[in-house]
C-alpha cells in the first residue's frame, strides 16, 4: 500500500522537541538489530531516501517502508557529511561493545591490570565513536588523534588506579564501593576524550543554519556548546549500566546461595543484567539534547549575528547539529 501524503525525510519521524519523541528516534536509529544489515542493504537505503528527497514517484514504497529505509540511512550515514560511519562507529554498536567493555569492567574491577587494560579498551573505542561522530565532518590531525587518545586513556587509568589505591589502603577493598571504580574512570576519560578528539570545533566552529537550512557561518560558540553536551550525554550515558548492574549483582549475591553454591553463575547473570540495562538506556540517554540543536542568533558571535542579517533576513533562532 503506498503512502498517500508527503513525508518528510529532512526530519525525524517522531517530534525532537520531546524527549520522549527523540528517545523513540534513537530506539530505532541505534538499535543493535541495524548491524545485522549488509552495506548493500545500507546503500540502498541511501538510495531510497535520496532519491525520494529528489521528488522522484517511489510509490510502490509504503510510508512504513519508507522510514524503514530513512532509520537505516540514519544509522549509518554521518548526518552532515553523508559519508558511512565504520559499523564500530555507529550508535546501533553501542549496547553490544559496551556489553563486552562494561563486562570486563565490573567482572575484573580487583586486577589493577584489569583496570588499566579494560579502560584502556574503553577509551580507545571512544576515541573511534568520537571521531566517527564528530559535528562538522572536518579535518582531524594525526597529532591531535594522537594527543586525544594518549590523555583520554591515562585519564581514565590515571583516575581508576587512584581511586583503587585508595580503596585498598587498609588491605581489603570495599564491596560495594569499588565497585564504583570503572564509572569514575570512564567519567574522567570522555571528558578528556570528547574535548580532545573534537577540539577543532570549539576553536574553528561548527556550522549554523537557519530553519531553512541555510548554512550562516561557523560558530565557535555553538562548538563549544555542542562539545558541553556531547560530554553530559556520554556521562549520564556511562552511569546506567555502570552504577546499576553493581547494586543490583550485590543484592543478588546476598539474597541467592545459589550463586555461593556457583560461583561461575555470577558472571554470565552480570552480563545479562548489563545488556538489559544497556539496551534500556541507550536510547533514553542519547535523548537527553536534541541532535539538532536550536540557539538563540544574539548568543553567537557579532559576525554570526551579521551573516545572518544578510542571508537569513535576522531570524531570532538558528541550529547547529551537535553531533553524538
Amino acid at each position: 500500500m503506498s503512502f498517500g501524503r508527503k513525508v518528510n525525510l529532512d526530519e525525524p519521524r517522531w517530534s525532537q522537541q520531546t524527549y520522549w519523541g527523540r528517545v523513540w528516534h534513537f530506539f530505532h536509529v541505534a538499535n543493535p538489530f541495524n548491524l545485522c544489515h549488509t552495506p548493500e542493504e545500507f546503500e540502498r537505503a541511501k538510495n531510497v531516501v535520496e532519491r525520494y528527497r529528489k521528488g522522484e514517484n517511489l510509490s510502490h514504497l509504503s510510508e512504513d517502508e519508507l522510514w524503514k529505509a530513512k532509520h537505516l540511512y540514519d544509522s549509518a550515514f554521518h548526518p552532515q557529511t553523508g559519508k558511512m560511519i565504520h559499523p564500530l562507529g555507529r550508535m546501533s554498536a553501542q549496547v553490544p561493545i559496551n556489553l563486552v567493555v562494561v563486562g570486563g569492567m565490573l567482572s575484573f574491577y580487583r586486577s589493577t591490570y584489569a583496570v588499566i587494560f579494560w579502560q584502556w579498551v574503553n577509551q580507545t573505542f571512544n576515541a573511534f565513536v568520537n571521531y566517527s561522530n564528530r559535528s562538522s565532518g572536518g579535518y582531524i590531525s594525526p597529532l591531535q588523534l594522537g594527543v586525544s587518545y594518549v590523555f583520554g586513556c591515562g585519564g581514565g587509568i590515571a583516575v581508576s588506579a587512584s581511586l583503587r589505591h585508595m580503596l585498598t589502603q587498609t588491605g581489603k577493598l570495599f564491596p560495594l564501593l569499588s565497585r564504583f571504580i570503572p564509572f569514575a574512570g570512564m567519567a574522567a576519560a570522555n571528558c578528556v576524550n570528547v574535548s580532545l578528539m573534537r577540539l577543532q570545533e570549539m576553536v574553528q566552529g561548527i556550522p549554523v543554519f537557519d530553519s531553512n537550512g541555510t548554512r550562516i557561518g561557523l560558530s565557535t560558540t555553538a562548538g563549544s556548546m555542542a562539545v558541553g553536551q556531547v560530554i553530559v550525554s556520554r556521562v549520564v550515558n556511562a552511569a546506567p549500566p555502570l552504577l546499576i548492574p553493581p547494586v543490583i549483582m550485590n543484592r543478588l549475591e546476598v539474597t541467592l546461595p545459589v550463586l555461593f553454591r556457583y560461583p561461575k553463575l555470577r558472571f554470565p547473570m552480570q552480563l545479562g543484567v548489563i545488556g538489559l540495562t544497556l539496551f534500556a538506556s541507550t536510547p533514553m540517554t542519547c535523548a537527553i539534547f536534541p541532535q539538532k540543536v536550536e540557539v538563540s542568533t544574539t548568543s553567537l558571535e557579532k559576525e554570526i549575528q551579521e551573516k545572518a542579517k544578510v542571508k537569513a533576513g535576522s531570524p531570532d533562532v538558528l541550529y547547529y547539529n551537535k553531533g553524538l
